[in-house]
Parts: structure tokens; C-alpha cells; sequence
């Protein structure tokens, strides 16, 4: 049977261990999809947290709930905005859902109407930095 002796082997294998523990408590917890602000002819999609807390300062998402409507208002980090409106209940009462860590998509026409809304809500989404 072979022992260690105190010496460099025993101070190896201690500094070994202790980066695998310090690698192992840094570690990200879960999947994590980060995503940025997308305006097209007929889309607006994004997570409020991830555009909060994107590198730059251009984009932004805000949605403007006036009690019998709602506006969504976004910018993507290229600068191109759009918006949409609804006074749909169905579509309102799912706008009023969203939280700073859902993510939406939002379908529109060339009228400038919300024609569907969907949010989406997990672990993934990241919410915003505070």
C-alpha cells in the first residue's frame, strides 16, 4: 500500500480538487435563451428583460395599455421601429400577462393591428437586471 507524503503531490491534488469545485459553483444553472428585439413588415417579437438588458441603447419594447386599447411600441438595435394596436380582450388580457422575463411574438398588418399575440414563459427567458 502506498501512502502520500505531505509535499507537492498532496498540494496538486488539493489545488486539482479545489479548481474543480470553484468550476463546478460557477456553473450556469438551466438553459438560458437570450434574444433581441425583431421588428419586420408583420412582426414584433423579444423579451422585455433581455432588450433592458441588451449591450446597447437603442433598442426598447413598451407597451402602452390605455384601459380600452393597447399599443406595442418596439425598436430593434438597427434603429427600424414599429407598433401595434388591439382592443381585442383576448389579446389584451394576454399583453397584460407579460412579464419582464416572457417572451412575446406578435403578428401584425400594414393597418398597424395586432392580428395574434402569443407570450411564452420559462427558465429561459431572462428577465431584467436590477
Amino acid at each position: 500500500m502506498s501512502y502520500l507524503k505531505p509535499g507537492k503531490s498532496s498540494i496538486l491534488s488539493t489545488a486539482v480538487f479545489l479548481s474543480g469545485m470553484l468550476t463546478l459553483g460557477t456553473a450556469s444553472a438551466g438553459a438560458q435563451f437570450g434574444t433581441t428585439t425583431g421588428v419586420s413588415n408583420t412582426v414584433i417579437y423579444g423579451t422585455i428583460g433581455d432588450t433592458r438588458n441588451s449591450a446597447d441603447a437603442v433598442q426598447y419594447i413598451y407597451i402602452d395599455d390605455r384601459g380600452s386599447s393597447i399599443t406595442v411600441n418596439a425598436k430593434n438595435s438597427a434603429g427600424t421601429t414599429k407598433s401595434c394596436a388591439t382592443n381585442n380582450g383576448t389579446m389584451m388580457a394576454t399583453l397584460r400577462g407579460i412579464t419582464d422575463g416572457s417572451r412575446f411574438y406578435i403578428n401584425h398588418n400594414n393597418l398597424g393591428t395586432c392580428t395574434i399575440v402569443r407570450t411564452f414563459t420559462g427558465s429561459v427567458y431572462q428577465p431584467k437586471n436590477h
